[in-house]
């Protein structure tokens, strides 16, 4: 009996079609504005947030201009547009994508957390990662710099204002184990979920 080759796969799997479309990212210009709007406003939420927070906690000086260039790498290369098909991702999960597509989109995430400072994963002296980080567990993100960490709150607080959910939430279910802070840090983070949350 022979393997079974990509075309039998088709004529079984007709629902799993798109996966062997021409491997292109085919984004449109309505996923390109959806985007943009999102990000630009997701954006303007963080810097709102980081304002807030070092203007209430002096520890975080220097965080309004950190948070200036928020997300900045979203809109450049690598990121640019694989981050489009992220954001069409979430506005219409019921939308396929073609496997080329889906890997540019784990690729970016982590060029996007490895890259950027207030991602806890930045700090993580481990030579590789798991691409998709889902099954990382206890990462030491103790060298996180104080002001890395005012931005990831102000990004956590404009992520849940954008979800409608509470970033506490988040916060007990990936400290201690996705993520180790060290004790002051924890304190630090719920002090600042507690006072910008609600």
């Amino acid at each position: 009996m022979r393997e079974p080759n990509i075309h039998d796969i088709r004529k079984i799997y007709p629902s799993l079609e798109h996966l062997f479309e021409i491997p292109q990212l085919k984004i449109t210009k309505e996923m390109i504005d959806f985007s943009n709007k999102r990000l630009d406003k997701h954006i303007r939420t963080v810097q709102h947030f980081a304002t807030k927070i070092e203007n209430y906690f002096p520890k975080f000086k220097g965080l309004k201009n950190v948070a200036a260039v928020h997300d900045k790498s979203k809109k450049e290369d690598p990121e640019k547009d694989p981050y489009v098909l992220l954001s069409w991702k979430h506005h219409r999960p019921e939308h396929k994508f073609n496997l080329t597509q889906i890997k540019a989109m784990q690729d970016t995430t982590f060029h996007h957390i490895r890259n950027n400072p207030h991602h806890p994963e930045y700090f993580v002296k481990r030579k590789f990662l798991s691409l998709r980080g889902e099954n990382e567990k206890n990462l030491d993100v103790s060298k996180m710099r104080f002001v890395n960490l005012g931005e990831m709150l102000a990004d956590w607080t404009s992520m849940s204002a954008e979800l409608s959910t509470d970033s506490r939430d988040w916060a007990d279910k990936v400290i201690g184990s996705k993520y180790d802070f060290t004790n002051q840090q924890v304190s630090t983070i719920y002090e600042v979920l507690n006072k910008f949350q609600n």
